[in-house]
């Protein structure tokens, strides 16, 4: 197998871990196994009972990824030619994965504050980064090297990366917490100036989710500007996802939080993020290291 395919194989897998592990938050089998790791209530094997198959499932694509990863480490350090950028990414992506194995572990044989849980799907959203960013350093094709605009753009991407990552992380502590409220774009029966205390959580996160669909307009605008295709594409795919996000996440308040709107939020996210990291990766300066493919 090629080593570019299996790097695509493992950034599938973890993409897939990090959904079933929302499942898993928003169904709240975070106890299905009990407080057994990596065991199932003391079995190999779950009962017929579903908080008890999801959490079980997730461990069972968890081990999956995690053989994956490893086998693409191997290629990666061992085997394959490759560069020592790649090395960077791979050891960063290893760093990640198996903190978020740890992090789930902990979850499950101790409790943890509300702080520390929404923790979880930023650093399973980093494991699928730089796995993300090693699939596509070995995929993509070397090119001219960008403009003055495209630096521009980058540095702004950069940003966008940071409060995308930041808006995440209050969207978790928002589930975490409970902080949660009917309507949208304010809480239905709270002034606009009047918010409880129990719900400024939810007040800082669609507050900064604001401020995220403002920044990603105007990422979007500069992108659209650029002379390269390719990063006029990258823009373009992350405001889609952006809204769709936007959407999901209105949804979600209108309708109580659904699992199938919770979802459809948490499964958006790393392709939102997956747009920035394109964009920013094409745009790094002598970004030709990172290009010498296998």
């Amino acid at each position: 197998m090629k080593l570019k395919t299996l790097s695509w194989l493992g950034t599938a897998s973890v993409y897939i871990v990090l959904v079933m592990g929302a499942l898993v938050t928003n169904t709240g089998s975070g106890q299905g196994c009990g407080p057994h790791w990596p065991l199932c209530q003391g079995r190999w094997y779950p009962l017929l009972r579903t908080d008890m198959m999801i959490e079980w499932n997730h461990r069972l694509i968890t081990l999956i990824a995690t053989l994956l990863i490893l086998w693409l480490a191997w290629r990666v350090f061992f085997r394959d030619p490759v560069t020592s950028s790649h090395k960077w990414l791979m050891g960063a992506s290893l760093f990640f994965f198996f903190l978020e194995g740890g992090l789930g572990a902990a979850t499950v044989l101790w409790p943890e504050p509300s702080e520390i849980l929404a923790l979880h799907f930023g650093v399973s959203l980093l494991a699928y980064s730089f796995v993300f960013l090693l699939a596509v350093a070995l995929s993509a094709e070397e090119k001219t090297a960008p403009g003055q605009g495209a630096q521009v753009w980058h540095r702004l991407t950069f940003w966008l990366l940071l409060l995308t990552f930041a808006t995440i992380y209050t969207g978790a502590y928002v589930h975490h917490t409970g902080s949660f409220c009917h309507g949208w774009p304010v809480c239905s029966g709270v002034g606009l100036f009047s918010w409880p205390g129990y719900l400024l959580p939810q007040l800082v996160h669609r507050l900064m989710a604001l401020a995220l669909f403002l920044v990603t307009l105007y990422w979007w605008k500069k992108g659209s500007s650029l002379t390269q295709a390719s990063l006029r594409q990258a823009s373009q795919w992350g405001l889609l996802f952006m809204i769709l996000q936007v959407v999901f996440g209105a949804f979600i308040a209108w309708q109580g939080a659904t699992l199938l709107w919770t979802m459809l939020h948490a499964a958006s996210v790393p392709l939102f993020f997956s747009a920035q990291l394109y964009g920013y990766y094409l745009t790094l300066p002598q970004r030709s290291q990172l290009r010498k493919a296998v």
